[in-house]
């Protein structure tokens, strides 16, 4: 199964499943990263080990060991707009 971490640059993708300690999943739920939710990856911070991504319209930046948890799935670019209009 395709993490977050490993997902390409600039595609979008949706979140399928958080696996994560429950502390850990419930700041990861607040910051929008829970199952359903549509994520684009951009780029990889300067010095590796940090990522940074685009949800519900704002710029979070995931340690690697977090985004590992984060199971998700690339969705098309007609299916990312309807997802970002409803």
């Amino acid at each position: 199964m395709n993490t977050l971490q490993n997902s390409a640059n600039t595609v979008p993708c949706c979140i399928i499943e958080v696996k994560a300690e429950q502390k850990q999943k419930l700041r990861l739920y607040d910051m929008g990263f829970y199952t359903g939710s549509i994520v684009i990856p951009l780029y990889e911070c300067w010095g590796g080990g940090t990522k940074v991504y685009e949800v519900k319209q704002t710029l979070i930046a995931l340690r690697q060991q977090d985004a590992e948890n984060i199971c998700v799935r690339e969705v098309d670019k007609i299916c990312s707009k309807k997802a970002v209009k409803s």
